[in-house]
């Protein structure tokens, strides 16, 4: 049997854009969600709203089948994921690209061209930070790319495919219990072009067999209320009743809740905007806008599609977005249906000049070899442009050197006492030390309570369910802040340790709190404070330089949380009267982010204490 050849480079995409996202893929654990996500595939849990039950499902099936540990083998789901989704978009472009013209030389450009369309959406850092770490966007563009195939499938063939038609509503079903946001930021672009596509028939058993599929697709979701009956050790909002179950699902995605319609909004748009044009380049973006031009009798309604597709995935994401950080990889993660189809049409301006550019240099006043140089050429400064955008994400996008957010997570809990309890006040630790614990068994022994989740009654009753001991004395009512401080005194009157994570709110704790490396260790007898002084000095000098590890420049969230934890420990020092320790470590985050306020405001204060004492 005799291989298309575009399916031989979709195949020769798939393995060389998955040999890359490997070669780069983060090792073990990342910041936020990622070290969530590999708990919860090891503990097939439920993790934050929506729940994502299908990357889930699909990412414990795919963990399965290797022998490394469960924190790399889930971020290799999202590198296959990824490169699944660039074959995807090369067969896009070559579909629509070639429709119209059937001459051998067009065929050859679209080929070359559709792979800089590959080069261009595939290693900008929107997409190729998503494809090295465990996260659900991968999957959410592989599952808008097969829709966004059955349309183009659709659309191009001869007559309306009852079958593509069945297999896109049972994607479509499958694309909402993924990650609902992104699949309805797309929805309406994807049914411009299914309704208004001639000569289509809805035939009552084939729309009822649709239908059937979608709600076979979206009953994935069921998996979120059978799971939490079983009740697993993590349980994010225990959607095991209705209220609970409806309360996660309608949740928009793992962004805030929505933002009104003012000028937090324009300024969330303007941020995006600001992104799709760094993500792209300004020459890409004007190519695109003649490649739907260059698509002929269908140009306006590709025109409109790509319109309604950039509209309404920026609204969701302007819509969903609390605070705009713009190296934040999960706003990129929402970005990506939108920089596909613009880098598409960057294919089709493209191919557009170039075939112009061929056809002038046919003149009889030209020579051939000029005619070959000229089209050379052109394709040689394409290519260069395209690779613009993965030439300066290389650094931001190769996890593989990053050992920061897995060292932090370890030398948070090496060194803790045995089966001690640890109470942290950072969402960010926490997943990591979930992914640590769950996804690689590293220091099960300790139980780690998030006091900022405390709060939530599902919190409390799912560190009941999984300590049940440490529970046997509490108070039922008590939440928040008075049920870690009751958990952390009820533990030391056992005679086991406490370990606290610092904030400012805990001055009234500070005579009963010795440092232990990022963690605090809550200490019955103030006079036992000063033989663990020495032991702390020791080990800020060794593990307190993320500033001058290479990665750390390119990684904006290590640099917020090691800013964290510098602050953390300089107001721990400056409550404990031990202001020259702490002006050093105030000093080193102004080094590093100059503009911070609330830091200089506490080195002002204490040059003023340092000037009182010496009077």
């Amino acid at each position: 049997m005799k291989l298309n050849p575009g399916k031989l480079v979709a195949l020769l995409i798939f393995l060389f854009s998955l040999g890359v996202y490997v070669a780069t893929l983060a090792p073990s654990v990342f910041w936020w969600d990622s070290g969530e996500f590999i708990a919860n595939v090891a503990n097939l849990g439920i993790p934050h709203r929506p729940g994502f039950p299908l990357y889930i499902l699909l990412a414990k099936v795919f963990t399965l089948f290797s022998a490394q540990n469960l924190s790399w083998r889930t971020n290799l789901f999202s590198a296959a994921c990824a490169a699944f989704s660039l074959a995807l978009v090369y067969r896009i472009f070559l579909r629509i690209s070639i429709e119209r013209f059937s001459s051998k030389r067009h065929k050859v450009l679209a080929g070359v061209v559709g792979l800089l369309v590959v080069l261009l959406f595939g290693f900008n850092y929107s997409y190729w930070i998503q494809a090295v770490r465990a996260e659900v966007y991968s999957l959410a563009v592989l599952l808008f790319a097969l829709l966004f195939w059955l349309v183009v499938k659709i659309e191009t063939g001869p007559a309306w495919s009852p079958k593509t038609q069945l297999v896109f509503f049972l994607v479509a079903g499958l694309s909402l219990a993924n990650h609902p946001a992104i699949a309805l930021s797309t929805s309406p672009a994807l049914w411009y072009l299914l309704m208004t596509k001639s000569g289509r028939a809805w035939k009552p058993m084939t729309l009822l067999a649709s239908i059937v599929l979608f709600l076979l697709g979206i009953s994935v979701y069921l998996y979120l209320p059978l799971r939490s009956l079983n009740r697993p050790e993590l349980n994010w909002l225990n959607p095991a009743d209705w209220q609970n179950y409806l309360r996660t699902i309608l949740a928009g995605g793992s962004a805030g809740p929505l933002q009104p319609f003012d000028r937090h909004l324009f300024f969330n748009l303007f941020g995006i905007c600001k992104i799709f044009f760094q993500q792209l380049g300004i020459f890409p973006l004007l190519l695109a806008g003649v490649g739907f031009w260059s698509l002929g009798p269908r140009r306006r309604r590709w025109l409109w599609f790509a319109i309604f597709l950039t509209l309404f995935n920026w609204l969701v994401l302007g819509l969903l977005t609390e605070e705009f950080i713009p190296d934040n990889p999960d706003l990129h993660g929402y970005l990506l249906p939108s920089l596909l189809i613009w880098s598409l049409s960057f294919g089709w301006g493209s191919l557009y000049l170039l075939n112009r550019t061929y056809l002038f240099f046919s003149q009889p006043i030209f020579t051939r070899p000029l005619k070959i140089i000229v089209t050379s050429v052109g394709v040689l400064f394409l290519t260069f442009i395209s690779a613009i955008p993965g030439y300066q994400s290389r650094a931001l996008c190769d996890l593989s050197s990053n050992p920061i957010p897995e060292q932090y997570g370890r030398q948070a809990l090496a060194d803790r006492d045995y089966g001690s309890l640890v109470i942290i006040d950072n969402p960010n630790l926490d997943f990591l030390l979930r992914g640590l614990q769950y996804g690689e068994n590293f220091r099960r022994d300790l139980i780690v309570i998030d006091r900022t989740l405390l709060p939530a009654e599902w919190y409390c009753q799912q560190l009941k369910h999984n300590y049940p001991n440490l529970f046997k004395h509490m108070p039922t009512p008590l939440t928040g802040e008075k049920l870690a401080l009751n958990l952390a005194t009820d533990y030391l009157n056992r005679g086991k340790t406490v370990y606290w994570e610092f904030a400012e709110r805990d001055t009234a704790l500070v005579k009963y709190l010795v440092p232990v490396g990022y963690l605090c260790q809550i200490v019955k007898q103030p006079e036992q404070l000063d033989s663990l002084w020495a032991k702390q000095i020791d080990w800020e000098a060794k593990n307190l330089t993320w500033d001058t590890h290479p990665a750390f420049k390119f990684d904006g969230d290590a640099q917020r949380v090691w800013s964290r934890v510098m602050f953390n420990l300089g107001y721990f020092y400056e409550r404990k009267g031990m202001l020259t320790e702490a002006a050093d470590k105030y000093r080193r985050i102004l080094a590093l982010s100059p503009d911070e306020g609330l830091v200089t405001r506490r080195l002002k204060i204490i040059g003023e204490n340092q000037i009182r004492a010496g009077e």
